[in-house]
């Protein structure tokens, strides 16, 4: 996964960022029928409005996972997931909200170019 402001180490050729990841066992829903225990991973990334070096802003995005992936594979993952979820939020709160209701052949040609227009205008997650 790539981000804002990676350098390569010159000694290793490794990405080196801002961004930190840390896990810690997490049992959600404790003391319910729905209790499960997973990791709850936090990343967090400098904020690229930071003027103060004595004082930098972090941005936190923290989430639950029961994977057995290592932490910076889960942190990918979810990244990956996460994109995918915006990009279905950006469609039913834009062209999605004026479609009219029932079945009409209308709604579906505009759904598929809708996701038409979508995907030859992004390159989607890149692979590894």
């Amino acid at each position: 996964m790539r981000y804002p402001g990676e350098v390569t180490d010159p000694d290793t050729g490794e990405l080196i960022s801002d961004a930190r990841v840390s896990e810690v066992e997490f049992t959600a829903f404790a003391g319910t029928r729905s209790e499960i225990t997973g990791w709850l991973v936090v990343r967090r990334v400098l904020d690229a409005n930071t003027q103060d070096p004595l004082f930098p802003v972090w941005r936190h995005h923290p989430f639950f996972t029961t994977t057995t992936e290592p932490v910076t594979e889960a942190d990918i993952t979810h990244r990956r997931h996460a994109i995918c979820e915006t990009v279905w939020s950006d469609l039913i709160d834009g062209p999605w909200t004026h479609q009219p209701s029932g079945s009409f052949p209308a709604v579906d040609q505009s759904s598929a170019l809708d996701l038409v227009a979508w995907s030859s205008s992004t390159t989607g997650p890149t692979r590894r």
